[in-house]
């Protein structure tokens, strides 16, 4: 394997094997959009292998999976569903984090969705 192929072995779950250990999640959130809503076919392509790499692992290690709308995570996050990246970059500052980038609060986001559904 070269150094920037990065492929999900699924002998081992080595790409994502921290959805196994050490998680207490019953089911592993999926972020997106759907295929339609990608502008590009290229983007749409690499979106759908991604998602089917994911939920053939999901399957392969019988962890249930659901896909949440990104409107979902914003609006749980910002209580705007159209919130833009500077609002979710707040809205996990102001829970105590340094986000980095508006990806690096997107996920902190949809952890803290997926854990509220744990409670709910």
């Amino acid at each position: 394997m070269k150094k920037h192929d990065v492929r999900l072995n699924y002998r081992t779950g080595s790409v994502i094997p921290s959805l196994r250990e050490g998680t207490s999640a019953s089911v592993v959130p999926i972020p997106g959009r759907g295929f339609r809503a990608h502008a590009g076919t290229t983007a749409a392509h690499v979106y759908g292998g991604f998602l089917g790499q994911l939920t053939a692992w999901c399957e392969l290690h019988q962890l249930p999976y659901q896909g949440v709308p990104v409107g979902v995570i914003k609006r749980h996050a910002t209580v705007r569903g159209n919130a833009d990246k500077a609002a979710m970059i707040s809205a996990m500052i102001a829970k105590g984090h340094n986000s980095g980038d508006d990806n690096e609060a997107d996920a902190l986001a949809l952890l803290y969705w997926a854990l509220a559904q744990e409670v709910a």
